[in-house]
């Protein structure tokens, strides 16, 4: 029996998982809004049969400190709690093979053609991830404090 391996076949497995690993490097980088403490990562909907994951609230800073006057027994405040429902929406990037040929006519270093696409994939997922968080900011519509009242600590929490 004849080695069914072929160039071309060891050509794309290697390509494949070269790309694979530095797309991930890429969307490994801790400075963007992806990473930001504000969002938080609630689980993968892989293998659960639906594309609503729900989420649990624990404290976690949803509660406010109350001003006592010192030596004044602090009253009990009941932890915050809630859940929250998060329905997944797909996203997609489509390249054709026409625009990924470019890595084929290449005399470069095999590790150093992949870093292209795979750059430009993590970008456009940035950039997706970005336009939809932003999106959301218009919905805000809570004001804090007073006009015309100089910006103080209380206000500040209040507006957290």
């Amino acid at each position: 029996m004849a080695n069914e391996t072929t160039f071309a076949a060891l050509s794309d497995v290697t390509v494949s998982a070269a790309l694979h690993a530095e797309l991930g490097l890429l969307l490994g980088d801790r400075a963007d809004l992806m990473a930001h403490p504000a969002l938080s990562y609630i689980g993968s909907i892989t293998g659960t049969g639906s594309n609503i994951r729900k989420g649990g609230l624990w404290g976690g800073g949803l509660d406010q400190m109350a001003a006592v006057a010192d030596g004044t027994a602090v009253a009990n405040t009941a932890i915050t709690n809630g859940n929250v429902s998060v329905t997944v929406a797909r996203q997609a990037l489509m390249r054709s093979a026409t625009d990924l040929a470019s890595m084929s006519w290449s005399f470069a270093n095999p590790a150093e053609l992949t870093k292209q696409p795979a750059s430009d994939m993590a970008t456009s997922a940035k950039m997706r991830f970005t336009t939809i968080v932003t999106a959301l900011v218009g919905g805000f519509t809570s004001f804090v404090g007073t006009s015309g009242v100089d910006f103080s600590v209380t206000d500040q929490f209040s507006a957290i």
